[in-house]
């Protein structure tokens, strides 16, 4: 992903289409942080992957003691929760008809 021309990380899909969802994962730059990228690009991702690709839902594990990823998660709208050595991420996504 880009900001104001200027690589700034990676966002990935691993996609389990029988279960109509995919895991994310996220890089930013660490220069990048706190200026809202990481927090949009996951709002973009989950629009284009309901509309495009008709998942129902994203997942993400992150480190609890990754506190800028934990906070970029919930930000997007991704519900937490801790499951043993990570915490899980999770997004339901409304798959849009048409």
């Amino acid at each position: 992903m880009t900001a104001d021309g200027d690589d700034v990380g990676v966002v990935r899909l691993d996609l389990e289409i029988t279960r109509r969802h995919a895991v994310v994962s996220i890089f930013l730059d660490p220069r990048c942080q706190g200026r809202g990228i990481g927090p949009e690009a996951l709002r973009l991702v989950g629009t284009c992957a309901a509309r495009d690709l008709k998942l129902r839902s994203l997942r993400a594990s992150v480190k609890p003691d990754n506190y800028p990823s934990r906070s970029a998660f919930r930000s997007a709208g991704f519900t937490e929760s801790p499951t043993g050595p990570t915490v899980t991420f999770v997004k339901s996504l409304h798959v849009g008809h048409g």
